[in-house]
């Protein structure tokens, strides 16, 4: 099984994701803060890391510069509503993919499995509401 770090201080998101990507089969380990990411990432070989961009105690983008040093082989997906951040990753060269907030689920979905393939077979449920929700 393969196995995601998810760091997002929002709680509801990061519930969200973590339901996402367990529905798919992977094992999920989640975070809220930077800081609990890297020692997560120090303790644990992850097959990607999901990360805001904003975050308190250690920030997105400094938490991809320590794994890049550490474990660079590790994909990293970076969301963030504030596109000056995806900006800035940008500029920085940090080696990661981008999600822009909001984002529809079955976006997250595809994008995972473009970084790391599928784990299992299992579509996401119809949304219940008029429009596809949006994370």
């Amino acid at each position: 099984m393969r196995k995601i770090l998810i760091a997002e201080d929002e709680v509801a998101l990061r519930s969200l994701m973590a339901h996402l990507m367990t529905s798919r089969g992977f094992h999920v380990t989640r975070t809220g803060n930077g800081l609990e990411a890297w020692e997560e990432a120090c303790k644990t070989n992850f097959d990607l890391v999901i990360t805001d961009a904003g975050m308190p105690l250690l920030s997105g983008e400094e938490l991809i510069e320590k794994l890049q040093v550490a474990q660079p082989n590790v994909p990293v997906l970076l969301v963030s509503a504030d596109r000056s951040r995806i900006r800035s990753a940008i500029e920085k060269g940090l080696n990661c993919a981008f999600l822009a907030k909001p984002f529809r689920p079955a976006d997250l979905v595809k994008q995972v499995e473009r970084m790391i393939g599928r784990e299992e077979e299992i579509p996401l449920a119809p949304s219940r509401s008029q429009g596809t929700p949006v994370l």
